[in-house]
């Protein structure tokens, strides 16, 4: 008795334990013609490739007729041009690579040149699950700015140029920085205003402040966009002038003259020495010479 319920159990339990979905495509062997694949189980769409990609039985059936254009750089996507296209089910000699049902690259000598990725295009394996794109800036962020058509859509992208002085402002958070079509491929060359054809500014609604702008030290700003303000050490703004101001329009003590080095505010009209006002001096003076006068 036992035994013949073992038997039993074993009935059920083997089918499953023998045939488990090893490729977890949710097909069990014997249906599922190749269960070490994931890519091959019924209903998977068929392909030129000498393989029973849809377990019927029958390799290369049932695929529909296209044209097919050469794709020289093998980026997926053919030339524009009709010339040596093909037409078939299968490309010839059943290479992908070399052969694509897109004649839309318009560079096919350059295989970071060509149209953005998207989801329809997964039909072609070259391109299958490939990252869908929505401009070149999604293919490589360098690729803004840099005079070239990447993804065949008759411009090139420029980054916004608030304050229009040459540099544009960058994104916030990892954002890529904000965009705008140019469509004479020339952000370097600034046909268009407003825009640069790069990301350096620190302060982009500032026209003052970008790389390479003059650096006021001390004042709290970073007008040439290196992350810091400079620090005034040395006084070079006048010979004799010893205080800690380095340029002429930041002397606080109303002139380029020698003083103590302690800083005065501009224009106080104060002492070099003493720090006192010069009309305090001028006043004891003149009451010298009253008290001189009444003797």
């Amino acid at each position: 008795m036992l035994m013949r319920t073992v038997a039993a159990l074993m009935l059920v339990l083997l089918p499953h334990l023998a045939f488990a979905d090893a490729d977890s495509d949710g097909f069990d062997a014997p249906a599922d013609c190749n269960d070490n694949d994931a890519s091959l189980h019924p209903g998977a769409p068929e392909l030129c490739d000498g393989i029973d990609n849809d377990c019927n039985a029958l390799f290369d059936d049932n695929i529909p007729v296209s044209v097919w254009f050469p794709d020289a750089d093998h980026d997926g996507y053919g030339q524009l041009s009709a010339a040596g296209a093909v037409t078939g089910s299968c490309p010839p000699d059943d290479d992908y690579t070399s052969w694509s049902p897109f004649n839309t690259d318009c560079k096919d000598t350059d295989a970071t040149i060509h149209p953005p990725i998207t989801t329809e295009d997964w039909t072609h394996p070259p391109l299958a699950n490939l990252p869908p794109e929505s401009s070149e800036a999604d293919r490589d962020p360098s690729f803004v700015g840099d005079g070239i058509d990447e993804d065949c859509d008759g411009v090139d992208l420029c980054y916004v140029d608030a304050d229009d002085d040459k540099f544009g402002a960058p994104g916030v958070g990892g954002a890529l920085p904000a965009v705008v079509a140019d469509n004479n491929l020339s952000c370097r060359d600034r046909s268009l205003a407003y825009t640069a054809d790069n990301a350096l500014d620190c302060d982009d609604d500032a026209g003052a402040v970008g790389p390479g702008a003059p650096e006021i030290a001390g004042d709290g700003i970073d007008q040439d966009c290196d992350g810091v303000d400079a620090v005034a050490t040395a006084d070079t703004d006048a010979p004799g002038d010893t205080d800690v101001f380095t340029m002429a329009g930041q002397d606080t003590d109303g002139g380029d003259d020698t003083d103590s080095g302690t800083a005065k505010p501009a224009g106080c009209g104060c002492d070099s020495s003493t720090g006192s006002p010069l009309w305090l001096g001028l006043g004891l003076a003149w009451l010298a010479r009253r008290r001189r006068a009444a003797v």
